[in-house]
């Protein structure tokens, strides 16, 4: 069933006609329920909109997260790379390692740390804080989903404007038959009068 045969959902720009709904020669018990049909889409259409916003929300909160987690592993890699004692200036660093752990008494890394397995646990990732070579590797992975969180947030803006755009339509359609109905009344009235 295609929408070029259901009066309801088809648009025709005819002056006289909504959808295939001619208000001339329709009788209001048709053209009432076209109306109650439209409104029923609408009805349809907006939860559909109140759907599609939720979970926009939902990944925008994931990519903040993400981002977050991004920034905090980031935050953790300078923490090592400042302490490898086979880098300049690490050699008189109290808490100097061979680049192949993670500094396990620098408070900063700590406090990257924790901060990084509190959103992991957000975003159900593993975290292991003993290698530095996974930390690379977990950067990459995080800026990998961070590129799929934003593509996905480009669907879902996609599928809102489409949704906003076929309410819009539903509301043209009541609105225009509405109006066509009122000059129809307005028609008759001249000529009663």
């Amino acid at each position: 069933m295609g929408n070029a045969s259901n009066p309801i959902t088809s648009q025709n720009s005819g002056l006289s006609s909504v959808g295939n709904v001619d208000t001339k020669t329709a009788d209001i018990d048709f053209i009432m329920t076209v109306l109650e049909s439209q409104t029923r889409r609408t009805k349809h259409l907006d939860v559909a909109v109140s759907a599609q916003m939720r979970e926009m929300k939902m990944n925008n909160a994931k990519t903040a997260s993400t981002n977050a987690l991004l920034s905090e592993l980031r935050g953790l890699n300078n923490c090592v790379r400042k302490h490898d004692k086979g880098k300049d200036g690490g050699m008189d660093d109290k808490y100097k390692t061979d680049g192949k752990v993670i500094p396990p008494k620098d408070p900063t890394a700590n406090d990257f740390k924790e901060k990084i397995k509190v959103l992991c646990s957000e975003l159900n990732i593993s975290f292991t804080d003993k290698n530095p070579g996974e930390l690379e590797v977990m950067i990459q992975n995080v800026k990998s989903t961070l590129d799929g969180l934003s593509n996905d947030q480009q669907m879902h803006m996609t599928r809102l404007q489409n949704l906003m755009s076929k309410r819009n339509e539903c509301f043209d359609t009541m609105t225009n038959t509405l109006r066509k109905i009122q000059e129809q009344k307005d028609r008759m009235i001249a000529h009663i009068s």
